[in-house]
């Protein structure tokens, strides 16, 4: 197996100020056949108190199905009919799993008074059946049937979202639900978001594993035959920090890994998610992935030449901006100095004086224009420069034929879950 799993996490910078928990969780597996990872975001409001015991369940319970899942060897298939049967029996698994621990978890650990008080007047009476004053009057048979009932939202309490990758040597899957983003890394150098974005997950609303329907909810992504260099998986306080520049940012994670030995660049990666959240998004930050280093270092070159192209075209994206600045401020000094020359030829004293200090100002500004000119001309020449040894190592290294058979991929939302899972009462709002 030459993939290596990862995940890294650290409470938010904005909870460290509150005094609340974090509420992001992250784990990986892998063995000689796959590796899994996965990060999952509990939801911020205040009703969804157990969140962080839910990010927890869903991180946990689907690295170790997904683990099942490639051993099983199912997307061998080239049905995607049956394909689709597979991810969509995946998906139930790991939901009905999450929901048996959710149980599991409220009779062994019954709400507490300050958990009570969080709850939601319209749940108080269903919630407090789970509460430490009254669940003993139940018996746990009792207790189990209450939350599998189909109306029941006891669920909401551990609310969160789940994102899931799983690869081995043939083939790879993503598995999302809510928000946050996949972001794939290919042998060219290319970068996409393979997973379909959710457009239900808006603001603080976003689906979650709560939900009635989470099993229709869940999107997928499967990877055959050309499989990525890498696959990151970052909970929303990444995206919110790194917005347009978050592909760059994980080119760059990918190269840090090159820097030293791979725990080692783990550890690193770990190091740095405080300041990530205190200068960004302040939310909880988690990243979970899978990386094959041998690959990484193969396209090293290409990596770096990308990373140098996007820092050029974004000096050259300031420089533009720079010098229609300029240009404007310098055409208003050329006004002023026409005008106390006007004045200055009618006769007025002071004009003069002013038309001899506007001289001064327009001959710097023209010299500040003509220097920006310069670093714009520096800048599309490097950038052409790049463009040029990027396409020169990218046709060298190309070893497929023109007539090779493109990748096979299925991206799909699974079939409509028959689950008896608590109602969705549109959406869950994450609240972070």
């Amino acid at each position: 197996m030459r993939y290596e799993g990862f995940a890294v996490s650290e409470r938010g910078y904005q909870h460290i100020l509150n005094g609340t928990v974090c509420q992001d969780s992250v784990q990986y597996v892998q063995d000689m056949h796959c590796a899994a990872a996965a990060a999952a975001d509990g939801h911020g409001s205040r009703q969804y108190f157990r969140s962080d015991r839910g990010s927890y369940f869903a991180a946990e319970i689907s690295c170790s199905k997904i683990r099942e899942f490639l051993h099983s060897d199912v997307l061998a298939v080239d049905d995607a009919r049956e394909e689709n049967k597979a991810v969509t029996q995946l998906v139930h698994s790991i939901i009905t799993d999450w929901h048996i621990a959710v149980r599991n978890d409220l009779i062994k650990y019954p709400l507490t008074k300050a958990e009570m008080q969080k709850v939601p007047e319209k749940y108080i009476s269903e919630y407090s059946i789970f509460s430490e004053e009254k669940a003993a009057e139940y018996k746990d048979d009792d207790l189990r049937e209450i939350v599998q009932n189909e109306h029941s939202h006891i669920q909401k309490a551990y609310g969160t979202t789940l994102l899931a990758v799983g690869i081995c040597d043939k083939y790879a899957i993503a598995l999302h639900i809510g928000d946050g983003k996949c972001v794939a890394l290919y042998e060219d150098g290319s970068m996409d978001e393979p997973v379909p974005w959710d457009e239900n997950c808006h603001l603080n609303r976003c689906t979650s594993m709560c939900d009635r329907n989470a099993a229709k909810e869940f999107r997928f992504h499967i990877w055959k035959k050309k499989l990525p260099a890498a696959i990151f998986i970052g909970t929303d306080g990444i995206d919110d920090t790194f917005a347009a520049m978050l592909h760059t940012f994980y080119r760059n994670a990918a190269l840090d890994f090159l820097q030293q030995d791979f725990r080692g660049s783990v550890e690193s990666l770990q190091n740095r998610l405080g300041e990530i959240s205190r200068a960004g998004s302040r939310d909880d930050v988690s990243i979970a992935g899978v990386i094959d280093i041998k690959k990484i270092r193969e396209m090293e070159t290409k990596l770096k030449l990308t990373a140098e192209l996007e820092s050029a075209v974004s000096q050259k994206k300031r420089l533009l901006e720079n010098d229609s600045e300029l240009k404007f401020r310098a055409e208003k000094l050329q006004r002023l100095l026409l005008q106390y020359r006007s004045k200055a030829e009618s006769g007025e004293e002071e004009a003069a004086e002013k038309a001899a200090e506007y001289e001064e100002k327009c001959a710097a500004a023209e010299k500040e224009c003509t220097l920006n000119q310069e670093k714009l001309c520096t800048a599309e020449k490097l950038i052409a420069q790049l463009q040029s040894e990027l396409e020169s190592t990218v046709s060298s290294e190309k070893k497929v034929s023109d007539n090779a058979d493109e990748p096979e991929i299925c991206t799909e939302t699974t079939e409509k879950s028959d689950l008896l899972i608590s109602e969705n009462e549109d959406w869950e709002e994450d609240g972070d």
